[in-house]
C-alpha cells in the first residue's frame, strides 16, 4: 500500500515539474531578461567610462544612448554597470500633482466664493484662480524635480565576475 501511494506522488510530481518547466519559466525568464534605465554608466574591462541615457541591461550585452547614437557592448568586455532610477521627474509630477489636486480641491471646496476681510462674499474668477494654480503646480514641479535628482544615486547593476 505504501509503494502505490508513493508511486502516485513521484507521478504527480513529474507532471508538476513539467507543467513549471513547460508553461511558467519561459514566462519568467523573458521578464527578467531586460531592464531599462533612463541614465547609466558602464566601465569596460579597459577602464574606458561611457555614460549616457536609455540604459538596457539584457542577458548577454547592454546598450546605451551617448550623445544620439546608440551604442551596444557584450557583457564579457564590461567591468561594471552603473544606473540612476530616474526620480527627478517622479518626484516632480508628485509634488506638482499634489500641488495641483491641493488648489483644485480647495476651489471645489468653496464653491468658487470666498469671504474678504470686509466679510462681503466675492466670487473667484476660475480663469485667474487657474493661472495662479498652474503658476504654483510648476513651482512645486520644479522643487520635487531639484528634491529627485538630490535623491537619485547611482547604483550598480552588474559587476562583472572576476
Amino acid at each position: 500500500m505504501w509503494y502505490h501511494f508513493h508511486r502516485n506522488n513521484a507521478r504527480f510530481m513529474a507532471v508538476a515539474v513539467t507543467v513549471f518547466l513547460v508553461f511558467l519559466l519561459p514566462f519568467n525568464g523573458g521578464l527578467l531578461a531586460q531592464a531599462a534605465y533612463p541614465k547609466g554608466k558602464i566601465i569596460l574591462k579597459a577602464g574606458t567610462v561611457i555614460e549616457g541615457k536609455d540604459l538596457q541591461l539584457g542577458p548577454e550585452s547592454v546598450a546605451l544612448t551617448v550623445g544620439g547614437m546608440p551604442m551596444t557592448y557584450k557583457l564579457t568586455d564590461v567591468q561594471q554597470v552603473m544606473a540612476k532610477k530616474g526620480l527627478a521627474k517622479r518626484m516632480g509630477n508628485i509634488f506638482g500633482g499634489g500641488c495641483f489636486g491641493l488648489a483644485m480641491a480647495a476651489y471645489l471646496s468653496t464653491g468658487g466664493e470666498i469671504e474678504n476681510e470686509y466679510g462681503y462674499t466675492v466670487e473667484i474668477d476660475f480663469g485667474m484662480y487657474m493661472e495662479s494654480a498652474a503658476l504654483w503646480t510648476a513651482i512645486f514641479y520644479g522643487g520635487g524635480y531639484l528634491v529627485g535628482m538630490a535623491m537619485d544615486d547611482w547604483q550598480f547593476v552588474y559587476f562583472a565576475p572576476q
